[in-house]
């Protein structure tokens, strides 16, 4: 934007919503497909898992291909499709819930949220590993008082 002097605007270039190459589609059971298949080859892959080989010229009117294709993605559930884009070069993956990510086997194998913080209460929650060298942290011996879980932390106590 600053060098060309033009910024993106939504639902009208290429990554904004202007392509239906690039969008998220609501599947028929309110969940989420995010769809990136920008180049021919994913699209192709896309459409044949659709059915809608028919949509492969998106350049005339590409508002009417990504509602057709929306059309098409709200008939069946996204487990549905899911189980159809598995392996395939395609560039589609689906929008996760929080309790599906903090289980997904990546994060798992990768201990993610194994390390936890507890209040004084004894409720804990996951602690999400920082990128800050020890020598940075506070020592547990410092008069620092951190807000319990769930406090709320916009007063002056903890500025």
């Amino acid at each position: 934007g600053f060098v060309a002097g033009q910024w993106p605007r939504p639902g009208s270039d290429l990554v904004t919503g202007g392509s239906p190459r690039y969008q998220i589609y609501r599947t028929r059971d309110d969940r989420f497909m995010a769809a990136a298949p920008l180049e021919d080859k994913f699209w192709k892959n896309f459409l044949e898992v659709l059915g809608a080989p028919q949509l492969i010229d998106d350049s005339i009117d590409p508002y009417s291909v990504r509602r057709a294709i929306a059309d098409i993605v709200r008939t069946r559930d996204a487990a549905h499709w899911e189980a159809r884009f598995v392996g395939l070069d395609a560039c589609v993956n689906f929008v996760r819930t929080l309790d599906e990510a903090v289980k997904n086997s990546h994060f798992v194998a990768r201990g993610l949220f194994a390390h936890r913080i507890e209040d004084s209460a004894g409720r804990s929650m996951p602690a999400l590993p920082v990128p800050i060298a020890d020598v940075f942290r506070i020592d547990a011996s410092c008069p620092v008082r951190y807000p319990e879980l769930g406090e709320a932390q916009n007063d002056a106590t903890y500025n």
